[in-house]
């Protein structure tokens, strides 16, 4: 198993190609042993919390749950991928990073018993700190890393 921690000093600061994020797509129940059906969610922009931008910031009267995950820096349009395509999918992958997924438990859980969008639980500002973008070739598999 390969272990990001051995790539921390290859980390650049603070790495514009984050800046530039046009969206941050996430996988829910990526963490289920095995999913029926992986879902998507976007979490907004200004949720990302770069290295030096400061604390991630909790706020009032939110039960905060949080996530280690692997981001992956998509660096080319991908539409109409074929599910089986794991060459195309590698591909379209520039860079990584590690993302610490937040979420107000609390909120997420009163809009799932109220059957509304529970976006807001997953977008505070600050709620994605994120590392330093870790270069494609410093992984070698990212199906077994250790974060």
């Amino acid at each position: 198993m390969f272990a990001l921690r051995r790539t921390m000093a290859t980390m650049s600061p603070q790495a514009s190609i984050l800046k530039q994020a046009g969206k941050v797509v996430c996988i829910g129940r990526n963490y289920a042993a095995k999913p029926k059906q992986p879902f998507f969610f976007l979490k907004p922009t200004s949720s990302m919390l770069l290295p030096g931008e400061g604390p991630c910031v909790r706020p009032k009267g939110v039960d905060m749950h949080f996530e280690v995950e692997l981001a992956l820096v998509i660096g080319k349009l991908v539409r109409d991928l074929k599910p089986d395509d794991l060459q195309g999918a590698m591909d379209a992958i520039k860079a990584y990073a590690v993302a610490i997924d937040m979420t107000a438990r609390n909120a997420q859980n009163e809009a799932k018993r109220k059957g509304l969008p529970w976006d807001i639980a997953k977008g505070f500002d600050t709620f994605l700190p994120m590392s330093g973008v870790i270069p494609k070739d410093a992984v070698a598999d990212p199906h077994d890393v250790e974060l």
